[in-house]
């Protein structure tokens, strides 16, 4: 419009119409285009280009007083939501220019006011860190590991929130180099009174949802609120160490799921694995080494020896074994590559979200079959390694639990020859006659199996039933039932092998499974 024009007619009568402009409008933008000083000081007080333009004098003077109150902050505008609730002629269409501008001003505001935000906690939790860096290298009694932990973990929340997950899964592995080692260590049930208490005194109300749960659990759950509260009431974190790296593997794997990894959350697993087992094993061999010096009989201590040593054995096979079940539920291995494609595919559909309807159809192009075959492959190598590691602690649980003499498996892996060839060979008629012994004998023993092993649990070291899941309970009860638990699990491992690629090891696997 021409500037006199409009101040002309602004002059006889003020209106809200969205096609004309106020006077101030008119100067401000008409003083943008000229030169010298006052005209730069004007520019430079103008207000921007936009929904401003077509707001009233109210709404501008109250953006300048926001703008005043909160010179550091970030005002917009949306004056299209008032006009549209409120006029019918003059409203502005949903697809209306004005009203995308000024949605788009006001999500550049939000974004960099959480940008900002972010930045600036994310420098107030490193000033933090390094200052206790900086008194840990200085001065190690002055240095507070569990004030540390917190704020690090902090951080991490703070990744995560932004959806940086990287970031926090950096950060709790840095934490993790931190953690000092130690031993395995039971529980002190004073201590976790003393923190009961200290739990009721602080949230009296939300006590009582996790009043059941003890730090191992909390732990073992990656119970944020639970642990961190578990950290403040401890006076030494080196005393709860092994509860530190249960959290820690936790959260890592929470975080891995989220960023769809599912063959690093094996290998995490493994590692995880051997070092809290290496943590029971060394405090079984600290208890042997005290053989003698306790206020018990030689004969009560060596059993305590047996029992740690067995529920270091059982806890490390057990879990093992929970992995593998969890893994077959998101992949599902096969040694023929049809069935490995089709079974990617499935997975791929599981992961975009699709329901089983009859009409929801997922493509997946080749590439991507490719990728998913692929990763089932290497999961299906590191699980093989994993419940390798597994069949190991089998092997020795049972020359714990049966002995090493009566160890069926123990017997056949280590006789020079197989055990028919150290007898006279037997004519066909006898061969039939005792195979039919056999199979009838066989039958009453596999039922009485079936009902020892589903319901009852056996164990020789005296160990707790909690250390042993329910696939292994009854699985030392005889010689037979071991056998079929180890042969069930070294199955496992030869199909794992194929779906693999690793032939050769599945064939020396198969030919000791046909012993």
């Amino acid at each position: 419009k021409n500037p006199s024009s409009s101040n002309t007619s602004n002059n006889n009568s003020e209106h809200n119409d969205t096609d004309s402009f106020s006077d101030k409008d008119d100067i401000l933008n008409a003083s943008t285009h000229t030169n010298g000083p006052t005209d730069a000081a004007a520019a430079a007080a103008a207000p921007p280009p936009g929904p401003l333009s077509h707001s009233s004098k109210n709404e501008k003077e109250l953006f300048r007083k926001f703008n005043i109150d909160f010179p550091q902050g970030r005002t917009c505008i949306l004056s299209t939501l008032l006009t549209e609730t409120t006029t019918n002629d003059a409203g502005f269409a949903s697809t209306s220019p004005l009203k995308n501008q000024e949605w788009n001003a006001f999500l550049r505001a939000l974004g960099s006011a959480i940008v900002a935000g972010f930045g600036q906690r994310v420098k107030r939790y490193d000033e933090e860190l390094r200052r206790l860096d900086y008194m840990r290298a200085s001065s190690a009694r002055m240095f507070d590991l569990s004030h540390f932990f917190l704020v690090k973990e902090s951080l991490a929340f703070t990744y995560q929130q932004m959806q940086l997950h990287e970031e926090a899964l950096l950060q709790y592995e840095e934490l993790e180099a931190f953690v000092p080692d130690s031993i395995w260590a039971e529980e002190d049930e004073e201590e976790e009174v003393q923190w009961g208490e200290t739990r009721k005194k602080s949230t009296p109300t939300k006590v009582e949802t996790r009043r059941e749960l003890s730090s191992s659990d909390l732990a073992a759950a990656g119970d944020t609120i639970g642990f961190r509260r578990r950290i403040r009431a401890a006076t030494d974190v080196a005393t709860i160490s092994h509860l530190v790296v249960q959290y820690l593997f936790a959260r890592e794997i929470y975080l891995l799921f989220l960023l769809h990894r599912p063959v690093e959350i094996i290998e995490r697993a493994h590692s995880f694995v051997k070092a809290l087992y290496k943590m029971r094993i060394l405090s079984s061999h600290t208890i042997d080494g005290m053989v003698g010096s306790l206020m018990t009989s030689p004969e009560e201590d060596e059993q305590l020896v047996v029992r740690k040593k067995a529920e270091a054995e059982a806890w490390a096979l057990t879990t093992c074994w929970d992995v593998k079940c969890a893994c077959e539920n998101y992949f599902k291995f096969s040694s023929g590559s049809q069935h490995s494609s089709s079974a990617s595919v499935d997975g791929a559909s599981i992961a975009d979200g699709s329901q089983g309807g009859g009409e929801s159809v997922t493509v997946v192009s080749q590439e991507q079959q490719q990728i998913l075959a692929g990763q089932e492959r290497n999961a299906a190598c590191r699980l093989s390694e994993l419940l390798e590691f597994a069949r190991l602690r089998f092997l020795k649980l049972g020359d714990l639990e049966l002995s090493l003499e009566e160890n069926p498996i123990r017997a056949v892996s280590e006789a020079v020859f197989p055990p028919d060839m150290l007898k006279p060979w037997a004519s066909w008629e006898d061969l039939l006659r005792a195979a039919a012994e056999r199979k009838d004998e066989g039958e009453e023993e596999t039922k009485e199996i079936e009902e020892e092993g589903n319901n009852e649990f056996y164990s020789k070291s005296g160990m707790a039933p909690k250390y042993l899941s329910t696939w292994l309970r009854g699985a030392f009860s005889s010689r037979a039932s071991y056998e079929t638990k180890y042969l069930e699990l070294s199955g496992a491992i030869i199909l794992l092998n194929q779906c693999a690629g690793r032939c050769r090891i599945a064939a020396s696997l198969q030919g000791e499974h046909a012993e």
